[in-house]
This record gives C-alpha cells, sequence and structure tokens, in this order.
C-alpha cells in the first residue's frame, strides 16, 4: 500500500497551518499547541522593541528567530522540488544576523515569514512524486518551524516576565 497523496498533503497542511495560523474555527482540540500558540498569536502581541530585546543575556532575539525561520522556509523549497538548486550552499549564519528591527522592519518581517509559510504550502501541494527525500524535507519542514515557535513563546514568555518585574 503505499502513501496516499492527498491524505498526505490534507494532513501535512492541517499540521502547518495550526502551527502558523492557531487551530481551525471550531476545532475541538488542536494538534500541538494551545489555541492562541500559533506563530500568528505569539507574534502579533510584540512590538518591534520587544522583539528586538534578548530575553536574557546570550539569548537571540524574536526578530533573529522570525528572519531565521523566513530564511529556513524559503531556502528549504530549492530542496523540496525536483529541479531546485541543490548546489549553492545556504548562508545560515547569515539567516541569524538581522536581530534588531524598527517598527516598519518588524511588520515586513511577520509578512515575509508568512509568505514564506505560503510559498511552503503551495510548493508542497504542487508535488507530484513524493519519495523520500520529499517526504522527510516536508517533515522537516514541520520540525523546525514548531522547534523555533517553541523557542519564540518561550524568549516572549520571558520578555514578559522581565517587563512584569
Amino acid at each position: 500500500m503505499g502513501l496516499n497523496r492527498e491524505e498526505f498533503l490534507d494532513n501535512f497542511e492541517f499540521v502547518f497551518s495550526e502551527f502558523f495560523e492557531g487551530p481551525p474555527a471550531g476545532a475541538g482540540g488542536t494538534v500541538a499547541l494551545d489555541r492562541t500558540g500559533s506563530w500568528r498569536h505569539t507574534l502579533e502581541q510584540l512590538s518591534a522593541a520587544e522583539a528586538s530585546r534578548p530575553a536574557f543575556p546570550g539569548a537571540t532575539t524574536v526578530a533573529a528567530q522570525v528572519a531565521h525561520t523566513t530564511y529556513y522556509l524559503t531556502n528549504s523549497v530549492r530542496y523540496i522540488v525536483p529541479d531546485g538548486d541543490k548546489t549553492t550552499p545556504g548562508d545560515w549564519s547569515g539567516s541569524w544576523v538581522k536581530s534588531v528591527v524598527t517598527e516598519s522592519e518588524w511588520r515586513a518581517s511577520i509578512a515575509a515569514l508568512f509568505a514564506a509559510y505560503e510559498q511552503i504550502k503551495d510548493t508542497v501541494r504542487g508535488l507530484e512524486s513524493w519519495d523520500g527525500d520529499s517526504t522527510g524535507l516536508a517533515f522537516g519542514v514541520l520540525a523546525h518551524s514548531a522547534y523555533h515557535l517553541g523557542a519564540v513563546r518561550q524568549l516572549v514568555k520571558a520578555l514578559k516576565a522581565a517587563a512584569a518585574g
């Protein structure tokens, strides 16, 4: 019995969308988050100043986490598509450089993250063949996005606690 493409895609999109948008309206439960634990819910509560402030000494900023996750998603497209450029090395360390943002840069950074999220959904949905690499990379995108969402949520908690005194 082979992999059912539509079922896989529906489940991938459901989980991936929950990480970014939250559970669908009327959903009785969630896959991995509380009802307000998505990227959208988490980021919309932050100003650029908060996103640019390290939560504790040595911590990355939320702005840097968003920039890195956006880079990861955008860069992953070339690996997921069969004819993508798999030879040009990624600039992983460069994806962490933007750690301080203005309010307009912060809004643009959030928009870029969600554009990359939509690009991944479109890319995955457009694949005709689901060989081992494509399936593995799709799972990698889910795991990486969830990991950084968890890191961001913990940074936000620390930022809020520090602000409360």
